[in-house]
């Protein structure tokens, strides 16, 4: 046999061997769960992600929180074009049954409250003070 030939027939084996571990159709990749982030954008949103089994993201939902975010304007700085990197950490709380997710709108000092779907859809229920005024660019929800 020569070294053409057998290259070959192990080249169509290998393909062979692929399509039997893999077969089309079977390469859809199972949703594990959502991960949701707050942009803190002058309109604020949530934006929420598809998590696959291989720990992969993709963009699923992206939704008004009904608030207004902090922007550029780092209030804790008082800089007027640097990124917000911190106002926004740890201002999303989703509820132990997953049914209900919180977030913080540092623009206006509201906090907006969301239903979750059992797929991690959100859909928007209500938008409530906190009770303190906004003084200056950003408050501090």
């Amino acid at each position: 046999m020569n070294k053409v030939k057998l290259v070959s027939i192990l080249t169509m084996l290998a393909v062979m061997i692929s399509v039997w571990v893999n077969p089309v159709g079977a390469q859809a990749k199972k949703k594990t769960g959502s991960v949701y982030i707050q942009t803190n954008g002058i309109s604020n949103e949530i934006v929420r992600y598809s998590r696959e089994d291989n720990g992969k993201l993709t963009e699923a939902q992206r939704i008004s929180t009904g608030g207004a975010g902090s922007g550029t304007f780092k209030p804790i700085t008082g800089q007027e074009s640097a990124p917000n990197a911190f106002e926004g950490v740890g201002s999303i709380i989703i509820t132990p049954d997953r049914q209900y997710l919180f977030t913080t709108n540092g623009g206006d000092n509201s906090v907006s409250s969301f239903t979750i779907s059992s797929d991690g859809e959100l859909t928007l229920t209500d938008v409530q003070p906190t009770g303190q005024s906004v003084s200056g660019k950003s408050g501090t929800a």
